[in-house]
């Protein structure tokens, strides 16, 4: 990028909707080298964002260099999600990281690390979240509406690509009345 238009500068930025889109940024130039096997870091925050990597317990920060999820504060956080108290109280907390007793923090669901030079990498996903075309797609969310179908005893959701190369997300339905018998947790590896 940098030697057929120097001019321009190209970040990798980072981000979920609930922290105001970008949270943490990483600019490639002079610390990674395209085509180097290395993943693209997610960076570090931005001013007025905060980046934590706790356990599972979501209430300790892991020890450098160990995966956490990763949790953003700072001014960007969101409120919560409208009409949704449930979902709003298992994402958002209270930020026990700052004195602001107002400050709350966004549970991403992504895995990230620090690196030796300071930067998030992102390992993966705490959840079965994924994404297709742009859109975050719970799982778990479409397989139990699948299941609320008459005559449906379980659902598996997943992306698959199609004919054309395109992924799309596929279902996959068990009557009701064999659903007893099948062992989902196969159909899921």
């Amino acid at each position: 990028w940098s030697t057929v238009h120097p001019e321009i500068r190209w970040l990798n930025g980072y981000g979920p909707t609930e922290t105001t889109v970008t949270c943490t940024s990483f600019d490639p130039r002079g610390h990674y080298e395209v085509g180097s096997g290395r993943e693209l870091p997610i960076g570090r925050p931005l001013p007025n964002a905060r980046a934590y990597l706790l356990d599972r317990s979501g209430q300790n920060l892991v020890p450098d260099g160990a995966a956490g999820e990763l949790w953003i504060g700072g001014t960007g956080v969101a409120l919560g999600y409208l009409g949704m108290p449930e979902l709003t109280a298992e994402r958002f907390r209270v930020d026990p990281f700052v004195e602001d007793p107002g400050a709350r923090m966004y549970r991403t669901g992504d895995r990230c690390r620090w690196s030796a030079d300071g930067e998030l990498e992102y390992v993966g996903r705490t959840d079965r979240q994924i994404k297709l075309r742009g859109h975050r797609i719970e799982p778990g969310h479409v397989e139990r509406r699948l299941e609320q179908l008459e005559g449906v005893g379980q659902a598996f959701v997943s992306i698959r690509s199609g004919a054309s190369g395109a992924d799309r997300l596929v279902g996959w339905v068990v009557p009701a009345e064999s659903a007893a018998t099948l062992d989902t947790h196969a159909l899921r590896e």
